[in-house]
């Protein structure tokens, strides 16, 4: 089973956010994002995770903005 920051982590990585850039935008170290991928860390810090999700929806709402210029522009 898979926790929402792995799920977070895996979404970022789909859309091509690298682990460095992860780390930079949530304030993390690029080892705490492989970590928290990884479901390694036995207690995970709130404070982390919260991070990792605002930067997953920033990142979705960045993508959906793309997608609708994009479908805008071929219509």
């Amino acid at each position: 089973m898979h926790s929402t920051s792995q799920r977070d982590i895996e979404y970022l990585r789909s859309v091509g956010c690298s682990d460095r850039s992860i780390a930079a935008r949530a304030g993390i170290s690029s080892a705490t994002v492989i970590k928290y991928a990884q479901g390694t860390v036995k207690r995970p810090l709130v404070v982390v995770e919260m991070s990792l999700r605002r930067v997953a929806i920033e990142e979705a709402q960045r993508v959906e903005k793309i997608t609708a210029d994009y479908k805008a522009s071929v219509a």
